[in-house]
């Protein structure tokens, strides 16, 4: 599907920065630590307002973003997100907007789009959280990486 190949295409990206606003800066962190556990690729959830807080700085060609895009009707939440992208891509950085069919197809905001079916706002974000993980799996199993037995990944801790 859609999920696969641009996971495939982009397998090779060594940096993946993944940015949320309000319930989506979790989704991000979530989706970030799968990138990191299976696929074994530097990733790091951040919220989307600490990217003035040197963030910015870092964008280049070997860090890659995901944006995590709220439905329109999130008026404010959608709005910063927005700006967050405007200001990755004034600095030439590659953004990868997961994002729902409402806000049309944009190459001028995205350097790559993961266009979702609208869905009612408050299932938005566990939409978004499973196409985050899918996206993790599909690039660790385009790396021919055993995402049924990760390397170094703890399946419970033990409190003794």
């Amino acid at each position: 599907g859609f999920i696969h190949r641009i996971a495939n295409k982009y397998c090779k990206n060594k940096n993946w920065l993944y940015l949320g606003r309000g319930i989506y800066y979790p989704i991000a962190l979530e989706a970030a630590l799968k990138m990191k556990e299976v696929a074994y690729v530097h990733a790091e959830g951040m919220p989307g307002g600490f990217l003035k807080h040197g963030t910015l700085a870092m964008i280049d060609d070997d860090i890659s973003s995901i944006v995590f895009v709220p439905p329109k009707e999130k008026k404010d939440l959608y709005q910063s997100t927005i700006h967050s992208i405007e200001e990755i891509r004034a600095r030439s950085g590659f953004v990868l907007g997961i994002h729902f069919t409402e806000q049309g197809k944009n190459q001028d905001l995205f350097s790559e789009e993961l266009i979702l079916p609208n869905v009612p706002p408050l299932i938005a974000p566990l939409i978004q959280l499973v196409i985050g993980q899918l996206f993790a799996y599909f690039t660790a199993t385009s790396l021919k990486r055993n995402v049924d037995k990760p390397r170094s990944l703890a399946k419970s801790v033990t409190v003794g």
